[in-house]
């Protein structure tokens, strides 16, 4: 459907659209903090589940503002595994949902876990959390949003 044709009855009704910012960046990868290395080679492939998490964290609008989402995906299954929802982007929404993966499904084999290079999961408490699991972190290489992909699309 065009713009116009869904802008008629629209206008008919009295509605009006609401245009939203498509583009709010969620990641600050300039910081000074320390990062995981990337281990994770493309092309993204995991032959059973939990060999590989990948993590990410995603926003949207709601009526009452933003609403951010931290999940992690079984690379494998393709399966969100845990994830937690805050309105603020921080720490300690990445750290709800990397809990919530680990105690849900308690890997007996260590699984990398990889992200991207924002300052919730290379702050010192994200590396600390990691440790308490059988899990291991890794990030993307600098400018290489891509790296990530896995859980992006």
């Amino acid at each position: 459907m065009s713009r116009k044709t869904a802008a008629r009855p629209m206008a008919q009704h009295g509605w009006r659209s609401r245009v939203v910012r498509r583009d709010k960046a969620t990641t600050n990868s300039r910081h000074p903090l320390p990062v995981a290395d990337n281990v994770l080679a493309q092309p993204f492939v995991a032959t059973r589940p939990h060999q590989v998490w990948m993590a990410a964290v995603t926003d949207g609008p709601t009526d009452a503002g933003w609403l951010y989402g931290a999940s992690r995906e079984d690379l494998d299954t393709r399966k969100i595994v845990g994830g937690a929802a805050g309105a603020r982007m921080t720490q300690e929404l990445v750290l709800a949902g990397l809990d919530q993966a680990a105690q849900r499904y308690r890997p007996a084999a260590v699984v990398p876990h990889h992200s991207d290079r924002g300052s919730q999961y290379a702050g010192h408490a994200y590396p600390a959390r990691l440790a308490r699991y059988p899990v291991a972190g890794r990030m993307n290489r600098k400018g290489h949003g891509w790296d990530n992909a896995g859980i992006e699309f």
